[in-house]
Formats: structure tokens, C-alpha cells, sequence
């Protein structure tokens, strides 16, 4: 189990939501945490004895454009996942 909990984004201390994954007991060896850089998603490497070729599993979680709990200038989940994505 893999969990990204959510962020507090208001001055009252309130939450926002989180991530979880869970991955079978028997498949946990071939799926391997990548990156813990993000604070919206989780990133996963799928080993080749799953399928042919290793690929990336990314979870994230997208609040509404221009809401409070992006960093910067990142308005908007897309741009917050192209950074995720590029700092793989």
C-alpha cells in the first residue's frame, strides 16, 4: 500500500483528500515506487515479467484550476503533471 496524504488548504487546517494504491501481495515485487518529489501523485515502475516492457503507472490527484493548493505559478493540474512527468 502506498498512500499520498492530501495537503491542508485552508487557514482552518482542513485536508484535501489524498492518494492510495494498493498493489497485490503477489505482483508487489514487480512494481516498484519511483518518485516521492511530487505532493499531488505517485509513480510506480511495472517490471518487464508483468509485460513485455517496463513502463510507468502515475496516480495523481488534480484539484480544480486556480485552486489554493498549488505551489507557484501552476494554476492547473496539467502543468502540475507535465512537472511531475519531467522531473521523473
Amino acid at each position: 500500500m502506498y498512500v499520498r496524504l492530501g495537503t491542508k488548504t485552508s487557514k482552518h487546517g482542513r485536508a484535501s483528500g489524498g492518494l492510495i494504491v494498493f498493489v497485490k501481495n503477489s505482483l508487489s515485487k514487480y512494481v516498484l515506487p519511483v518518485s516521492q518529489v511530487c505532493n499531488f501523485g505517485l509513480a510506480f515502475k511495472v517490471d518487464s515479467k508483468i509485460c513485455h516492457t517496463p513502463f510507468l503507472l502515475i496516480f495523481m490527484y488534480l484539484p480544480p484550476y486556480g485552486s489554493s493548493v498549488y505551489p507557484g505559478d501552476e494554476p492547473n493540474g496539467v502543468a502540475h503533471l507535465e512537472s511531475f512527468i519531467n522531473e521523473l
